[in-house]
């Protein structure tokens, strides 16, 4: 299948090297401390993954979305399952039976579901990184209705929707406790879609802005100068009591607000291209591995990295093996189940037996959105 922005593809890869370097973090001696103490806020790399769910999702389904009908839903639920659940569930039953056993029905039905992230004590069972899923998950079934509130209303009103959405939900959560569910504002912040909505919001705006057209190619080194400057930024940050520049709460700031602008000035550059980052980014290798990160994403730390990390020897170089044993099986789990799966729908819907929306228009022919920029 020809990829619209082969570039953004190959940026997938180096967000979840991100979040990889962010859990293994190689020794101080070896890359200078400096860089393992950038290296160690990778968590950014989830903020890259958000700000472009956003983008591709408005691109792929704004001009034709419609929540009252059965014939946008069923083919759109269908694909963004297709896209996550097919190989989650396949890791999560190996999960449960060889690592992590869920220990009661609950906490099984949140991880299947991927409603884990609703609450603190249970977002990090199961596969840990699989919170963020959670809010993935909300993201789609919200996107229908933020395409029309956003074309009505503006991003900025809708912003301020999402965020009130999460406060009430966390005062729900105080008033009645379960589960830790929506429960305290750090966690509300940086774990749940209302806490990290303008990364999305950001994405979806970008979409409507026609950055073919608009952006200039050397953008992209802008945005990744200015993510790097953000990065910096979260580092200085770390320090007792704040075990990641994340939880400091000017951390959250930049993280959730400033980050997100920076990622998409760098979208829209790779977008405008060519240069040698976009050249380099739309590769076929970078494309490959793009295609394979959510595999590598998913088994980075789990029961399959454990696997690793046991037979791999265990020295200074463990996160160079790991991280090249971890693409070997991100590779095969992507050539073996995900890729599979994700032709099957498409062929399914192509012949006609799921109900079928109409393909977005290209990105040149669109219109800009009757909302005015908000940032």
């Amino acid at each position: 299948m020809h990829e619209k922005f082969p570039a953004l593809t190959g940026v997938r890869a180096l967000a979840a090297y991100l979040v990889f370097l962010h859990h293994y973090t190689p020794a101080a001696a070896l890359i200078s401390q400096p860089v393992a103490s950038l290296l160690t806020e990778g968590h950014i790399g989830v903020t890259v993954f958000y700000v472009l769910s956003g983008f591709l999702i408005t691109y792929n389904y704004a001009d034709h979305a419609d929540p009252r009908s059965r014939r946008f839903w069923i083919p759109y639920l269908m694909r963004r399952a297709a896209r996550i659940y097919p190989l989650y569930l396949f890791l999560l039953l190996l999960t449960f039976l060889f690592a992590r056993p869920p220990g009661s029905p609950l906490t099984a039905f949140l991880n299947v579901t991927l409603s884990k992230g609703f609450f603190a004590e249970f977002y990090f069972s199961g596969i840990p990184q699989a919170w963020s899923l959670t809010v993935e998950e909300t993201f789609y079934f919200m996107a229908p209705l933020l395409f029309g509130l956003m074309a009505r209303y503006g991003a900025v009103p809708v912003q301020v929707l999402l965020y009130a959405t999460g406060g009430a939900l966390m005062l729900i959560g105080a008033a009645i406790p379960f589960h830790g569910f929506f429960s305290g504002s750090q966690f509300v912040i940086l774990y749940t879609f209302f806490g990290r909505s303008f990364e999305f919001i950001a994405g979806m705006w970008l979409a409507r802005r026609q950055p073919e057209r608009l952006a200039k190619g050397w953008w992209a080194y802008a945005g990744l100068a200015g993510c790097l400057i953000t990065l910096a930024g979260l580092a200085a940050l770390r320090g007792a009591p704040y075990k990641f520049g994340l939880f400091h709460p000017a951390g959250m700031v930049l993280n959730n607000l400033v980050l997100p602008l920076w990622v998409c000035l760098m979208f829209a550059g790779l977008i405008a291209g060519p240069t040698r980052l976009s050249r380099a980014l739309s590769s076929r290798p970078a494309v490959f591995l793009g295609k394979a990160s959510y595999a590598f994403y998913l088994v980075h730390l789990g029961v399959i990295g454990d696997f690793a990390i046991a037979r791999l020897p265990n020295n200074v170089w463990l996160p160079f093996t790991l991280f090249l044993a971890m693409n070997a099986a991100a590779a095969l789990l992507y050539l073996a189940v995900e890729h599979p799966v994700h032709s099957w729908v498409r062929s399914a819907l192509a012949r006609g037996t799921m109900p079928s929306s109409p393909p977005p228009r290209p990105l040149r022919a669109r219109a800009s959105s009757p909302s005015s920029p908000s940032r």
